[in-house]
């Protein structure tokens, strides 16, 4: 269950962190708002969030079955549901938070061209490829990224092994103290 919700957590993170990012005590332009919010309704933004989380919620669900086998999969179409319904019950807010984040980091005269942009072949093309390229980018950074968590545990267990030790150690050493016959920890490995 807990890489359930590391995983969700991290799809959170992926549609979300750009929404901390802006500083909250500055308050783009109005205008500069309105254009970057027509930007992300003329490139589909919403439909490609909504890509994104039908690439996304598989591998999600697959966790949860994984960590908690005895669910029935009828009780994972329910978290499967609840969960997709929450995430674009939301997605309109992203949106208004996301336009903020790009009128900070764009000039209004920036924002035209682009806006204009999307109008030429190219920008047309950019739109109509994006949720295919969303399909097929997202499942390879997700096995990026399990590559990399591979790729990185003998470093972290190395690296963690002191701490690990030392959790051991003062735990037997506690739980020596205050109870002869409390059973060993077995949570840590050996």
């Amino acid at each position: 269950m807990k890489a359930w919700f590391a995983s969700l957590g991290l799809a959170a993170f992926y549609c979300c962190s750009a929404a901390f990012a802006q500083d909250a005590n500055t308050a783009p332009d109005p205008a500069k708002v309105a254009v970057a919010a027509k930007i992300l309704e003329e490139t589909h933004a919403l439909d490609n969030m909504n890509v994104a989380l039908d690439v996304m919620i598989g591998p999600l669900v697959k966790s949860v079955k994984q960590q908690a086998p005895n669910l029935s999969d009828e009780q994972l179409k329910m978290i499967s549901d609840m969960l997709l319904e929450e995430m674009r019950g939301g997605m309109p807010k992203m949106l208004a938070m996301n336009a903020q984040i790009y009128a900070g980091h764009f000039t209004l005269e920036e924002l035209k061209s682009i806006e204009s942009f999307y109008e030429t072949p190219a920008g047309k093309k950019i739109i109509a490829e994006s949720p295919q390229i969303v399909k097929e980018t997202i499942p390879l950074g997700m096995a990026w990224g399990r590559q990399a968590a591979i790729a990185t545990v003998p470093t972290t267990a190395a690296a963690t092994a002191p701490l690990v030790e030392s959790v051991r150690v003062r735990r037997a050493t506690k739980t020596a103290r205050s109870d002869k016959n409390a059973p060993a920890i077995t949570w840590l490995p050996s």
